[in-house]
């Protein structure tokens, strides 16, 4: 998985999860690798790819031939940094909700101290303090970002 980044203007919200055709050229961002200036279209080769399910202390993973720069180079990963990276990848993991704020909350499988974080956008907000959760989105350097309210779902 990859971060687009280019002008939007003629294209609809596409969901994480949504096969696409993009072209751009590769270039850094921040902590993310990104194909810039790109453009994305819907495809139909293909089916969409399921999410990968991963141990919360390995969402993120080490970085991958990441130099800080300037300018930056190669792929950052987490900062517990524990197997390969996946940053841009889908990713489905599960946990108790331990912490909660207003765009973010973290959840908790045993295999993290202090749990992973989850970033909420667009439709998405937390869920409740110790309900049991699958978040399916995508991982960053950061944790996971979801961004609608069915990619967190009750585990029961």
């Amino acid at each position: 998985g990859i971060k687009a980044a280019g002008s939007w203007v003629s294209v609809p919200f596409v969901k994480p999860g949504t096969v696409v055709a993009v072209a751009g050229h590769l270039d850094s961002q921040g902590d993310f690798r990104v194909l810039a200036d790109a453009e994305l279209m819907p495809s139909t080769f293909g089916a969409p790819p399921n999410p990968i399910g991963l141990a919360n202390r390995l969402v993120g993973g080490g970085g991958y031939h990441y130099l800080q720069g300037p300018p930056a180079s190669g792929q950052k990963g987490t900062s517990w940094g524990t197997g390969p990276n996946n940053v841009g990848l889908l990713a489905a993991v599960w946990g108790k909700v331990i912490a909660v704020g207003s765009n973010t909350f973290a959840i908790s499988d045993g295999t993290l101290p202090g749990g992973l974080t989850v970033n909420c956008f667009g439709s998405a907000g937390p869920p409740d303090q110790n309900a049991f959760v699958r978040v399916v989105g995508i991982v960053t350097p950061g944790g996971v970002s979801v961004y609608d309210s069915t990619d967190i779902s009750p585990v029961r």
